[in-house]
Formats: C-alpha cells, sequence, structure tokens
C-alpha cells in the first residue's frame, strides 16, 4: 500500500491523539538543519500513521529545512475542494482584489410621467452573493428615479456567460444539492427553487423575484418575464456592486463555495469571451504557468469534478507562488484559521495549531485534503499538502492529517 513508503518506514511512533504529537513536536532543541529535517519527517510520517488512506499524498517545505516530507508528491490524486485556491489566486491576480461584480438595471429612459415605455433589462454579472435583499436596493434606486410604470416586462439577461448549467464530472445530485444551477445572473444563490424548469433556466424564475421586489416599491411591472439581452437598452437605471474580490475569494475559500468558485472561473473566461468553464480554466493554467505553477487536469472550479486531478507537489508550488504574488498576503488570510473561522472553525483548538493553520480544506466521498501555511514554533514557515484518497474512515484520515499539522507547528527546530 503506498503509504508504506520508505518515510513510513522510518516513522518509530505511532501517535495516537494530538496529546501525543504535541508531546513529541516539543522535544530538545534542534539540531543542525540536515537532522532537523529528518526528526519532523519522522514526526510527520508517524502523526499520519493509522490513517485509513488508501494512498497518502504528502509534501511539506520547510524555510531553512527544505523539502522535510513528500511521499507521492507528483501523484494526480482527487484534490477536492482545494481545487477552489487555483481559482482564488488568479482571480485576486487577473480580476484585483478591489473589483466588484455588478448586477445592472438597464432600459428606456424614464418619462416625467414615471413610466418606463419598453422593457426593463436586469442584467447578471456573474456576483454569486446577489439576493432578493439586493434586488430590493435596485428596486428603490429605480423609484428613486421616478419609475413608477413599466409597459414592456422584465428580461433577464445573463449572456456574460454560457448557459451550462453544471460542470463536468459532477454527480447529478450536485447541481442543487452542492451549488444551484451556474448563470451570470445568480439570485439568492440560485438554490430557491428546485424544479425541473428553473434547475434548467434560472433566468427567468429569477425575474419573479424582481418583479415582487418592484412590486413592494411600488413600481407596476406591465408585461411578461422572459429571457433577453441589454443590447438596446441603452441607459443603465440601477447598478448594484458585490463585495470586491478579495471579499469574494474569502467567502469562497473559507466556506468552501461551490457556487462562487464555479462563477469566478467562468468570470475569468469573461475576459476573453462568453465566460464558460473551460475558458475560464485556460485562464487559470495560463496565469499560473507564468507563475512557474503546473495545473493538474481540472475540469471544474469547485473540486466536485470527478476528472479533477491535482497533485501534492503542485499544490505547494500554488501556495509557493501566492507567496510572491502581490496577492499573496491576501489569498492567506483568505483561507480558513485553525481553531477561528471557517471550515477549520472547529479544528487545532487547544493545539498550537490554534490560529497558526491558514489552509484549504477538501471533502469528498473517501478523499480529505488539507493544504495550506503554517509556521514552526521556532517561526519556520512552513507551506503544506496533505492528499488522502480511499479513505476508509474519513474521521481517521482526517484527525492523521491534523495530526500531522500539530507536528509541524509545535516543532523547535
Amino acid at each position: 500500500m503506498s503509504l508504506r513508503s520508505a518515510g513510513f518506514r522510518r516513522a518509530i511512533v505511532v501517535l495516537a491523539g494530538f496529546g501525543t504529537a504535541v508531546a513529541v513536536s516539543t522535544g530538545a532543541s534542534a539540531a543542525p538543519n540536515a537532522t532537523s529535517a529528518g526528526n519532523l519527517s519522522a514526526r510527520v510520517d508517524a502523526a499520519l500513521a493509522g490513517s485509513s488512506a488508501g494512498t497518502v499524498g504528502v509534501r511539506v517545505e520547510v524555510s531553512g529545512l527544505g523539502v522535510v516530507t513528500s511521499h507521492n508528491a507528483f501523484a494526480a490524486l482527487p484534490p477536492a475542494s482545494t481545487q477552489k485556491s487555483f481559482v482564488a489566486l488568479t482571480a485576486l491576480d487577473v480580476l484585483s482584489p478591489a473589483s466588484p461584480l455588478r448586477t445592472a438595471v438597464r432600459g428606456p429612459s424614464v418619462g416625467s410621467d414615471g413610466v418606463v415605455r419598453g422593457p426593463l433589462v436586469l442584467v447578471g454579472g456573474g456576483d454569486p452573493t446577489l439576493s432578493s435583499a439586493h434586488l430590493g436596493g435596485l428596486a428603490a434606486e429605480l423609484r428613486a428615479r421616478g419609475v413608477r410604470i413599466v409597459t414592456g416586462g422584465l428580461l433577464g439577461d445573463d449572456s456574460l456567460f454560457d448557459q451550462v448549467r453544471s460542470a463536468p464530472g459532477w454527480k447529478p445530485a450536485f447541481m442543487p444539492g452542492e451549488s444551484g444551477p451556474l448563470s451570470a445572473l445568480v439570485v439568492d444563490r440560485n438554490q430557491w427553487r428546485w424544479d425541473t424548469a428553473y434547475l434548467r433556466d434560472p433566468v427567468v424564475g429569477n425575474l419573479d423575484r424582481f418583479r415582487a421586489v418592484l412590486a413592494k416599491a411600488g413600481i407596476s411591472v406591465r408585461g411578461p418575464d422572459r429571457r433577453g439581452t441589454s443590447r438596446t437598452a441603452t441607459r443603465q437605471l440601477a447598478t448594484h456592486d458585490s463585495l470586491p474580490m478579495s471579499a469574494l475569494v474569502a467567502g469562497m475559500l473559507k466556506n468552501s463555495d461551490n457556487l462562487a468558485a464555479e462563477m469566478l472561473l467562468k468570470r475569468l473566461g469573461a475576459t476573453r469571451g462568453p465566460g464558460t468553464t473551460a475558458r475560464g480554466l485556460t485562464v487559470v493554467r495560463e496565469h499560473l504557468a507564468s507563475l512557474g505553477v503546473s495545473m493538474g487536469s481540472a475540469a471544474d472550479g469547485s473540486g466536485l469534478s470527478a476528472y479533477d486531478r491535482e497533485t501534492p507537489a503542485g499544490e505547494v508550488a500554488l501556495l509557493r507562488a501566492a507567496e510572491a504574488s502581490v496577492t499573496g498576503t491576501t489569498l492567506r488570510h483568505s483561507m480558513s484559521i485553525g481553531c477561528v473561522d471557517g471550515t477549520l472553525k472547529h479544528r487545532f483548538c487547544g493545539t498550537p495549531g490554534s490560529g497558526r493553520v491558514f489552509a484549504k480544506t477538501g471533502t469528498l466521498d473517501f478523499v480529505r485534503v488539507l493544504s495550506g501555511y503554517t509556521t514552526t514554533r521556532s517561526g519556520r514557515q512552513v507551506w503544506f499538502s496533505f492528499m488522502l484518497s480511499g479513505c476508509r474512515n474519513g474521521a481517521a484520515c482526517r484527525v492523521a492529517i491534523d495530526r500531522a499539522v500539530v507536528a509541524l507547528a509545535a516543532y523547535p527546530g
């Protein structure tokens, strides 16, 4: 079995829990670097023993010590939600941390009598966080501009993206169970209806919500809801900007938000034409290649796809490349922090990893992954990726990963 590599055979202690891991990791002062690296490698390997995984992929690099441990580091393994980190860095670099995603309402000019003679067009900008409350804000802005009656109905424009509602390699239940149908025009995460018609095309359904908030604001709409574009609607009547990209990325990573990952991926694709998953992946792959990072065989942005494969070495290369980027600090703090927030809020509490682990989790059936940053007790920077697959017991895999990360954070050398 692949976890019986030479490194694991070197390990002579099987750590039973966090208490043992910390006790072993806080021993005598550091020896010369080669010895320090060997000691730390043995502690990490020992922590991973008993994980129940069929394949253990590991890459750990420590400042001043180099590659401390590496097992199956170039094996193509399921990344689960750590796939989102590849999208995150690219979105920060290409779209810029300060840029928002804009939803607009366009249409003819407002008559002196408060009548818009023609349709209002709700134009999607790829904002995964757009809500009914935000639509209410648009309605209030229209009301303030004097709009009282719309004669031409409502049009929904989601032409910024293609009309493919899921991604390659997704299980049928993933949409809408893990993500609402993908569209440049999302309202309430596109999960407020689960019927077949809505899942096939959420745009017209989302106009129902817009019509309702318009009515609440005192704006009467005559005419149907239908799909359309804003090509002939030259006037911008109202806008809503999302939080800046840095906040969208933080929400995506900390909460492991599948919809946001797919939307940001398509938005990257839209920098080169209509936003598609494939075009977005091309942007990600080319940008990361410019940073010296070789991306695996990704098929989506969220990590849900059965076709996604990354390597532990590639995940660490991404983390290290981010450090050299102007957005590197933003990426690090966008990840979940041990015992503080996100998907790590209840992990690493009461250990040296509390508040010192910044990482992206990944969880699928039989797969547990954690890739990110920490520091040793002596202040050395650590970049790590633990990719465990074939987990017969998911909880045992997760605990083994956490033991290994605690061994890193507690190491005195």
